[in-house]
C-alpha cells in the first residue's frame, strides 16, 4: 500500500472489470475505489462506448473526481458530491466524445454534396 496525501494506492488480487488496469485501487476520502466507482457509474448510465471511449470516459471520470477532491475542504466527504454531479459530468463527456466520432463523417458527407 502507497500513502499519498491525496489518497492511498493499493495492490489488490481481484477479478478485473471491463477497462479495469489490474492491482491497483486509488481511495480518496470515503471514495475507496474510484476506478471501480467510475466505471459502476458508466455501467448503470448504460452508455454505449466503444472500448477506448470507454478508457477516455473512464480516465477522464478518474480526472474529474481528483479535482473535484482537491477542491474540497478537508474532512468532507466526497461520495455525497459525486452522486450529485459525477453521472451528468460523464454523460457530457460521453456526448463530445460521440460528436468527435461523427466530425469525420459528417465532413464527408458535406464534401460529398
Amino acid at each position: 500500500m502507497t500513502d499519498h496525501p491525496a489518497g492511498t494506492v493499493e495492490d489488490i488480487s481481484r477479478p478485473a472489470l471491463a477497462g479495469r488496469r489490474p492491482g491497483r485501487v486509488l481511495s480518496l476520502r470515503d471514495l475507496r475505489d474510484v476506478e471501480r466507482y467510475v466505471i459502476e457509474t458508466i455501467q448503470d448510465a448504460a452508455l454505449p462506448l466503444s472500448d477506448r471511449h470507454l478508457d477516455e470516459l473512464v480516465a477522464a471520470g478518474i480526472e474529474s473526481i481528483y479535482r473535484l477532491e482537491r477542491a474540497l475542504p478537508p474532512q468532507r466527504p466526497l461520495l455525497p458530491l459525486l452522486q450529485k454531479v459525477l453521472l451528468p459530468r460523464l454523460v457530457e463527456l460521453w456526448g463530445s466524445l460521440e460528436l468527435d466520432a461523427a466530425a469525420p463523417t459528417r465532413q464527408a458527407a458535406a464534401i460529398a454534396a
